[in-house]
């Protein structure tokens, strides 16, 4: 058998090396450009103890209790996809006495989103997102728990819902 000339097979070498050394560079690149932080939706949590001041009334007029925990969902923007994945009048806490939902929206947007709504769910807007930046949330829903004011626990996992913390049954009876 003839052996093939050694020219034609450094073609191949040289796509090897490159091929090896673009593995091995791949994931330092992806670190060092911050896209790892990307990958993983917690990584801009903010530190447990940050203050977190909602609004004094949410978007009905109502006032929470600054004396109680509350369970801080953040659920995205009004817009259809986020309305059906949290339905405020199926969602009740059998931990939390309040339970809020916060919306990347303006007060109107919320209010005609939940137009009719009495249940005992507050509903916040941050129309800036400034409270979502406190709280570094980067996908949603989210789930914080406030304790005067103050950051005290957040549900790390983001692809489940924190079934200890909350309960999706109807509030209808």
């Amino acid at each position: 058998m003839k052996k093939p000339p050694p020219h034609t097979l450094v073609p191949w070498l040289i796509g090897l090396i490159l091929l090896s050394a673009l593995t091995w560079l791949a994931p330092r690149i992806r670190s060092s450009i911050g896209m790892d932080a990307m990958d993983d939706p917690t990584s801009d949590d903010a530190p447990i103890g940050t203050e977190v001041k909602l609004a004094q009334e949410d978007v009905f007029g109502r006032n929470p209790s600054l004396h109680k925990p509350l369970l801080l969902i953040y659920a995205g923007t009004c817009s259809g996809c986020s309305l059906q994945a949290i339905d405020a009048e199926s969602l009740r806490s059998d931990r939390f006495e309040q339970v809020a939902l916060l919306f990347l929206a303006s007060e109107n947007q919320v209010r005609e989103s939940f137009e009719g709504y009495r249940g005992p769910i507050l509903l916040f807007a941050d129309p800036m997102g400034r409270l979502v930046g406190r709280l570094g949330a980067m996908t949603a829903p989210r789930f914080y728990v406030l304790r005067s004011e103050r950051l005290s626990n957040i549900w790390k996992r983001t692809d489940e819902w924190p079934v200890e913390w909350v309960t999706m049954e109807s509030l209808r009876k």
